[in-house]
């Protein structure tokens, strides 16, 4: 999550859990996090993190033949020890994941903060 300096502030954070994914922000900082909980229960590895780092092949196409672009994810020291995506599919799968998850959470958002919402728990 987002660093701080100062012993005397909290950064504000909100999530959004639900059975398979977390999704949280830090308004302070205009950051986001992204957990697949099933595979990664202990929080570790952020989705939106490794999808920044990870490239989605392209293809390219020579002599009327399309073939897939050789294509590394980027070695940073996030992606390069724990492969967090492997594939298009997930990266897709991910980004799909987290819109959704966004989405939601504004909505939830909305019916918290309108005083004309009866909300029962």
């Amino acid at each position: 999550h987002p660093t701080h300096t100062k012993s005397s502030f909290i950064p504000a954070s909100e999530a959004l859990v639900r059975k398979n994914f977390k999704y949280m922000f830090w308004p302070d900082f205009k950051y986001h996090e992204l957990f697949d909980l099933q595979k990664d229960p202990n929080e570790v590895n952020d989705l939106v993190k490794a999808m920044k780092a990870y490239r989605p092949s392209s293809k390219t196409t020579t002599n009327n033949h399309t073939t897939p672009e050789i294509r590394e994810p980027i070695q940073d020291y996030y992606n390069k020890e724990r492969n967090v995506i492997n594939n298009d599919e997930e990266y897709h799968l991910y980004q799909n994941i987290l819109q959704e998850m966004k989405q939601r959470f504004v909505q939830l958002k909305y019916v918290v903060h309108d005083d004309d919402q009866n909300i029962i728990l």
